[in-house]
């Protein structure tokens, strides 16, 4: 995709990647603008995979892996990157957000339609992409997972 990023944007990515970025300040928000980001600048699949490897070792250097859930973050990473791709004419990521409040507000419902509690917060999704026990993902999140995670 042919969007320029902007130098506090590209040092939100350099920061997430070294692990200097204040964890205080690393939002929901801010983990939607780093997928939308990657979105931009890497192929679908590549994009899911980024985004996972940059907030787990992000994590990490903060002393809080055990906070991380590659589940989670792979599906919602996959959402922002098939949304970025359905509207690639917004190049501002406020304006893009705007159109996509659930991704903001109401993420954790998205997911709870696709898994039980148990398995979403289980340690094997913690580790490993697991596919939904509930009801299935979209054709193009499906897409996209199964080429990052097959």
């Amino acid at each position: 995709m042919s969007y320029i990023p902007n130098q506090e944007e590209l040092d939100l990515v350099e920061q997430i990647s070294q692990g200097t970025y204040p964890g205080e300040q690393f939002t929901h928000r801010k983990h939607l603008h780093l997928a939308w980001l990657h979105a931009h600048s890497h192929e679908p699949h590549q994009a899911v995979l980024r985004m996972c490897a940059d907030i787990q070792s992000y994590v990490k250097v903060l002393g809080a892996a055990d906070k991380f859930n590659l589940t989670v973050t792979a599906v919602l990473a996959a959402e922002v990157v098939t949304r970025v791709i359905a509207q690639k004419n917004l190049q501002n990521f406020a304006d893009w957000l705007s159109r996509h409040p659930d991704l903001e507000y109401h993420a954790l419902d998205l997911l709870k339609g696709l898994y039980t509690p148990e398995q979403l917060q289980s340690a094997q999704a913690k580790e490993t992409m697991l596919w939904p026990d509930l009801a299935g993902f979209s054709y193009e999140v499906q897409e996209i997972l199964e080429q990052a995670f097959s």
